[in-house]
């Protein structure tokens, strides 16, 4: 009887073991979670899945570590039925942690998920255009380049300002990692020019250069209301040049002058001209007209090119400042050669001419460009890279001034085009 108590004994046991529960794999994702640069808290969401045939049972949940938070678990103890999942969510900053689950999962009862979070860095700037200062030309861009370490370039935000005039510009960042704006208005000379990126967080970096900013303007970045004309003078809108004449008619005459303020004594001008696709005649001049002194923008025609008065010129009232005129006709009496030539005169003085020099022929169909320097007394005309005067002229040059474009034809015709003006007031001290 003894033996068989024994035996029965053991079957039960046997029996037991045989009937009890199976339990599931846990599977936790993601298997770590990681924030960089952070600025502030956020959350993150995690899934407690049964894996496998059978439910498993969750007992624990805890975080453990600086700079993380359990924000919301399910209630515990949950048995996770295979084909579910429960759902966690943890809040993080920055500082390493780590998120703690213990369940009867017979593969790993005790599981950890890597919580790390990195602290915001702040942005990088470096100057692309001016990097070691120099002189700012109108028109000119101002360039950096930026960078962060989680942010893209267009979520960064730089700001650049003057010790002089405060606040230039803003602009974002581009899919090139440069931030770049014109600065159009301001006060010409030395500055103190910063740029400052600012990144999603609100961390802020910046870098400062010397410059000095020449004052001026680029007449295609300004609005048409900025140019006074008058005769047959128009502007193009859509070839975006100043039409002078055309050749629709003989005898015709046009004026266009900037009105914006620049000096008559310390200036750079800059423009292309053409002068071609009629029968020929008769040329344009370019004026710094002393805004003190005359009243009109056009003087007397034909000849005279719509800046001369007095004198052969008539009655008119000649545009007081100083003239460069380039001529393509030659008319007796006024002329200092009978090729095309430019010639430089104050007040109007058509024959009264202090400098000139022959051109080769300019009515040839072609656009040209024409540079003009006056750091009074010394005056530098060149024509496509080709520098025609230079020499200093004795004469009134220290007035404030408006620069324009005037033109005539008489029984011929011609267009005179104007395209691409720069007028600069060189207030910035050039390297010799």
């Amino acid at each position: 009887m003894k033996q068989i108590g024994v035996l029965l004994l053991v079957f039960g046991c046997s029996d037991y073991e045989f009937i009890a529960e199976e339990t599931g794999t846990l599977l936790i994702t993601p298997d770590s979670v990681v924030i960089d640069g952070a600025c502030s808290y956020e959350e993150r969401q995690l899934s407690l899945e049964s894996v496998g045939e059978y439910a498993v049972t969750v007992h624990s949940i805890e975080v453990d570590g600086e700079g993380w938070v359990l924000l919301s678990a399910p209630s515990l103890p949950i048995s996770i039925e295979p084909g579910t999942s429960a759902q966690v969510v943890v809040l993080g900053n920055q500082g390493d942690a780590t998120l703690l689950v213990k369940s009867d999962d017979p593969e790993g009862g005790r599981k950890v998920v890597p919580l790390m979070g990195a602290a915001n860095e702040d942005p990088t700037i470096a100057w692309v255009s001016h990097a070691n200062g120099g002189i700012i030309d109108p028109g000119e861009s101002l360039v950096v380049s930026v960078e962060d370490d989680v942010d893209q370039p267009s979520d960064l935000v730089v700001s650049w300002s003057s010790d002089i005039d405060g606040a230039v510009g803003f602009a974002n960042g581009d899919q090139d990692g440069q931030s770049s704006i014109f600065w159009d208005e301001g006060s010409g000379g030395p500055h103190l020019l910063s740029a400052e990126v600012t990144d999603s967080c609100g961390a802020s970096t910046s870098s400062t250069v010397e410059v000095c900013r020449q004052d001026g303007y680029l007449s295609d970045n300004l609005d048409l209301s900025t140019w006074a004309m008058g005769g047959s003078a128009q502007y193009d809108s859509e070839q975006g040049w100043v039409e002078l004449t055309n050749i629709d008619g003989t005898f015709q005459a046009g004026s266009a002058f900037q009105t914006i303020p620049t000096s008559g004594n310390n200036v750079q001008l800059a423009f292309s001209f053409y002068v071609s696709g009629g029968t020929g005649a008769d040329g344009f001049a370019v004026t710094a007209l002393d805004t003190d002194r005359s009243n009109s923008y056009m003087a007397q025609s034909g000849g005279c090119l719509g800046y001369g008065g007095g004198g052969i010129c008539g009655d008119f009232e000649p545009l007081y400042g100083w003239t460069i005129e380039l001529d393509t006709f030659f008319s007796a009496g006024l002329d200092p050669t009978e090729e095309d030539h430019i010639s430089f005169h104050f007040d109007g003085d058509v024959a009264g001419y202090e400098a000139y020099a022959v051109l080769p022929d300019m009515e040839d169909g072609e656009w040209h460009d024409m540079v003009i320097e006056v750091v009074a007394p010394r005056v530098i005309v060149s024509v496509d890279g080709e520098t025609y005067i230079d020499e200093d002229i004795e004469g009134y040059f220290d007035f404030p001034a408006e620069v324009g474009f005037t033109a005539a034809t008489g029984g011929e015709t011609n267009y005179h085009l104007i395209d691409s003006l720069s007028v600069v007031e060189q207030l910035c001290p050039t390297a010799e």
